[in-house]
């Protein structure tokens, strides 16, 4: 009598099943591509439409935006912080635009950072302006 070797029972691993939030049909659900942000988007063949069962997440959290909302009112640039939190400069002024939009909506206005000082008088010294273009080579004027 041959013996034969028990194979190792595989786990079974429950199978995503795709259910349209238009229609609750989970029946003839098609795969349609991905996302911009890599997300699976299915068709449904009995309400002909699209959807994404488990959109990802889109933008930054919000201790992002006041952490950069609070670096650029201490003194720094939107590049400065834009660098510092690894995010678009754009994204920095939109998040400044809509926090003074929600201070004007409370009725405060936007205070200058703590420390700031305005310039009454600025005097300049030994300034140089070059219009157009050097004249010479590459390093003319340098040894």
């Amino acid at each position: 009598m041959d013996e034969q070797p028990v194979s190792p029972v595989s786990p079974v691993v429950p199978r995503f099943v795709a259910r349209c939030p238009h229609c609750d049909s989970d029946k003839r659900q098609t795969k349609a591509g991905r996302t911009k942000y890599h997300s699976l988007r299915f068709h449904c063949t009995a309400c002909d439409k699209d959807y994404t069962p488990q959109p990802k997440q889109q933008g930054y959290d919000a201790p992002t935006r006041k952490q950069a909302v609070a670096l650029v009112l201490e003194g720094l640039s939107l590049r400065a912080v834009a660098r510092i939190l690894s995010v678009n400069p754009q994204s920095v002024a939109n998040w400044l635009a809509a926090h003074q939009v929600a201070l004007q909506d409370k009725g405060e206005t936007a205070l200058p950072p703590a420390g700031a000082v305005a310039a009454q008088t600025v005097e300049l010294d030994e300034v140089q302006v070059f219009v157009g273009a050097r004249k010479g080579g590459k390093n003319a004027g340098f040894t």
